[in-house]
């Protein structure tokens, strides 16, 4: 029960328009994590299952509505 609660309030805080911080976090670790899969000296496997991880979480993230650029 506590997964679902906790993935309802990321889902909630990645969305707010008011606080960009989640969000920002998220796109850092997402940074971090594929300098980490590019490395070379990284197993393929290894690097497969980064990759899949993060895709997985680009999937269950909210649709960011887009603003009009004037």
């Amino acid at each position: 029960m506590t997964p679902l609660i906790y993935y309802h309030f990321l889902t909630l805080r990645y969305s707010s328009r008011r606080n960009p911080y989640t969000r920002n976090i998220f796109y850092e670790c997402r940074l971090a994590a594929e300098m980490l899969a590019n490395n070379p000296s990284m197993p393929a496997i290894v690097s497969k299952i980064i990759r899949a991880g993060i895709s997985f979480v680009s999937r269950l993230a909210p649709p960011m509505p887009q603003t009009a650029q004037q």
